[in-house]
């Protein structure tokens, strides 16, 4: 199954970010119930490679990560399916245009299945998704807030340029403990989303607190340099945001491993609905000129 398709690209219907173009994962032939296997191409047409990132588009792992879950409902025959928690994920190797990403989701238990991707032949990453059929519980309507920030759209435009054309953050504040409270919504240039809370999906959110974790690091991103996803020891969804609802990013902790650095945090609504928590992200700093090709060691 084509998951970008050059006509689709172009029309302006598009889905919420980041399937703009996108057509959903259908399951292979196998004869396991429990197994399923998808296959989607990726075309340098897909609206967000501008931001992921200019003249060196990779696709972004939070886009794999949605995959998953369309690989999942695919296997499991329910389109109800949504996700709950990421557990173990692993990021090893790059996917480019033209590549085929091809899924495999095994079912581990009730809710639970484990999700291996490869493109190119080669094992681009891992992960478990702990998933579920219920809806979200009805919230009330978006707190308008007045904001104050230390750092305003053109500063953060200015400590994440890479990621210009796909920022969702709009402001940052800088606590008294040293902690980031980092405001954004999903906006993407294309991307339309609905008046329902279907329109803002968590890989989505998980998009803003990786952002939000640029700008954490503060000075240590050298110039020009790439911010790339390597591992996701947890993160849990919560409540459901309303479609282009503006959010918080708290970033907790952010300590440097190296040319990595591992975060933690959490996702709020303005009036302090708890939306998502992480632990253990590992977000990697990349020089520009960098090869694209990850190798597994880094990440294992």
């Amino acid at each position: 199954m084509v998951w970008f398709s050059e006509q689709a690209a172009t029309t302006t219907a598009f889905a919420a970010w980041p399937w703009a173009g996108f057509t959903p994962a259908q399951a292979g032939d196998d004869s396991d119930d429990d197994v399923g296997q998808s296959r989607f191409s990726l075309i340098s047409a897909a609206p967000f490679l501008a931001g992921h990132f200019p003249g060196r588009p990779i696709l972004p792992g939070v886009a794999i990560i949605d995959a998953a879950v369309m690989a999942c409902r695919s296997a499991a025959g329910s389109e109800k399916l949504r996700l709950r928690a990421i557990s173990g994920a692993r990021f090893l190797s790059t996917v480019l245009p033209g590549d085929d990403l091809m899924l495999r989701a095994t079912r581990l238990a009730a809710g639970a299945w484990r999700v291996t991707a490869s493109a190119a032949g080669v094992l681009c990453a891992r992960m478990t998704l702990h998933v579920t059929d219920e809806d979200h519980a009805p919230r009330r309507a978006a707190t308008p807030w007045t904001r104050r920030f230390d750092l305003g759209p053109a500063d953060i435009a200015l400590r994440l340029p890479q990621r210009a054309p796909m920022l969702m953050l709009e402001g940052a504040i800088r606590l008294s403990d040293g902690t980031w409270d980092v405001h954004g919504r999903p906006h993407l240039p294309g991307a339309g989303f609905g008046d329902t809370v279907s329109g803002y999906p968590e890989s989505l959110i998980c998009e803003g607190f990786f952002q939000a974790a640029g700008i954490a690091l503060e000075s240590d991103i050298p110039e020009g340099a790439m911010l790339l996803l390597g591992s996701v020891g947890r993160a849990d969804f919560g409540a459901c945001p309303h479609a282009s609802e503006a959010v918080r990013h708290i970033v907790t902790s952010c300590r440097m491993l190296g040319s990595a650095a591992s975060v933690a945090g959490e996702t709020r609504t303005l009036d302090d609905v708890l939306v998502a928590s992480y632990a253990d992200v590992l977000v990697v700093v990349r020089a520009a000129d960098t090869p694209a090709a990850k190798t597994p060691q880094e990440f294992s």
